[in-house]
């Protein structure tokens, strides 16, 4: 049953592996204040395959878009209750002091790079930035949909130290 049920609500390539999702991060910080976190997820070339596949009416081996707005839905049904599969932490490096850090999100684009797809959408934040504070990201997927590896951090400021830890590029 449980086999059955993982099948009916699973892609063809997420029954076989979990297919891997590649992540830019991109912090706008105005004055220590961050205003805005602009996430792009890269799909892998098997997954954008298999999605073309499954999502293609028209076999024109593209993707409209008509059909790029029935993938959007999916993924925002997907994602919104599980707050776009990301975990956002605010504390002092001493661990003494943390910070929720609530979050909306907004600006959802999924488009074809090629033969690639490509999902982004902007986190909205209001978090001053602190001296000995560290902002650290999760992303993980419960339900093993995706494996995520981050590829890329930046940042619009010079005044902020940013440290990337290549131990943990995957969650």
């Amino acid at each position: 049953v449980l086999f059955f049920y993982t099948s009916l609500y699973s892609c063809a390539t997420c029954l076989l592996m979990i297919p891997t999702v590649e992540v830019d991060i991109d912090l706008q910080i105005d004055n220590k204040q961050l205003t805005n976190i602009h996430v792009k997820w890269v799909f892998s070339d098997v997954y954008s395959n298999e999605i073309v596949k499954q999502y293609d009416k028209n076999r024109n081996g593209k993707l409209d878009e008509k059909e790029l707005k029935k993938i959007m839905q999916a993924k925002l049904d997907y994602l919104i209750p599980k707050k776009m599969l990301t975990e956002l932490e605010y504390a002092s490096y001493d661990d003494t002091h943390s910070k929720d850090v609530p979050v909306e999100y907004k600006n959802f684009h999924l488009i074809m790079d090629g033969e690639i797809l490509v999902f982004s959408y902007d986190s909205i934040v209001d978090l001053h930035i602190e001296d000995k504070f560290s902002l650290s990201f999760l992303f993980r997927d419960d339900e093993s949909f995706f494996r995520f590896m981050v590829d890329s951090v930046k940042t619009n400021t010079k005044e902020l130290h940013f440290d990337a830890n290549l131990y943990l590029f995957t969650a």
